[in-house]
């Protein structure tokens, strides 16, 4: 890894560690070498008893990943990553490699922004479907559409679940597959359908808040409460 690369190392570990979380649990952490920056899976964080599969670790750390590659687009470096990349070390979850100069694109500065903003993961939050100026802004079923759109770009469906919940629309975020590869990718698609939705309802002068919904056949990651 180049020097001056190295220097700005933490800047996207810091990054890494802002990513959503499943149970708000880090059960993983970085490695910088002289060539990559690796994300390990970290036992003595794990929580067996909520996470026996693994798979809210692999989800997370998938959203890792995306601030990680946003970090890196913010310094003109595009990021390489290989999933699980040793057979024979299956703690690696991934590998990220600074390759080449970046020109960042306005899309990745908001995505970055947007990523870097805390929200939580483990509980869905009710708030009073009010947009700011005080009007009701509760999204019509064509604003809907629009935001499933949006996530269709980023390879993840938004189904909206029927009724509501305390004047809220709500809706999930799914990917398909159920390996750990599969569970690492849709970590990253839905961080990033996530972002776009928040832009895209912040631009609407409306709400949104995020929880935790793990699903077997589809990594089903975010469950999204709108107003």
């Amino acid at each position: 890894m180049p020097t001056t690369i190295r220097g700005s190392a933490e800047r996207l570990v810091v990054a890494g560690t802002m990513a959503p979380t499943i149970h708000d649990v880090h059960a993983w952490r970085f490695k910088v070498t002289p060539e990559l920056i690796e994300v390990h899976a970290d036992p003595a964080r794990f929580r067996p008893m909520d996470d026996p599969s693994g798979r809210g670790l692999h989800l997370s750390c998938g959203a890792a990943l995306v601030n990680l590659r946003l970090a890196a687009a913010q310094l003109g470096y595009a990021a390489v990553v290989r999933l699980l990349p040793d057979p024979e070390r299956p703690a690696v979850l991934a590998a990220a490699r600074l390759a080449g100069r970046h020109r960042v694109t306005r899309w990745e500065r908001l995505l970055y922004a947007a990523t870097l903003r805390p929200f939580p993961s483990n509980a869905l939050v009710s708030f009073d479907g009010r947009g700011r100026d005080g009007v009701d802004s509760r999204p019509s079923r064509r604003v809907m559409d629009e935001l499933a759109g949006v996530a269709k770009l980023e390879g993840t469906e938004l189904h909206v679940l029927p009724g509501e919940e305390s004047g809220s629309r709500r809706a999930v975020l799914t990917t398909r597959g159920d390996s750990r590869a599969e569970w690492l990718r849709a970590g990253r698609r839905c961080s990033v359908s996530c972002s776009r939705v928040r832009l895209a309802m912040s631009q609407r002068r409306s709400c949104t808040r995020w929880s935790t919904c793990l699903r077997r056949r589809r990594s089903s990651v975010r469950a999204i409460s709108l107003r």
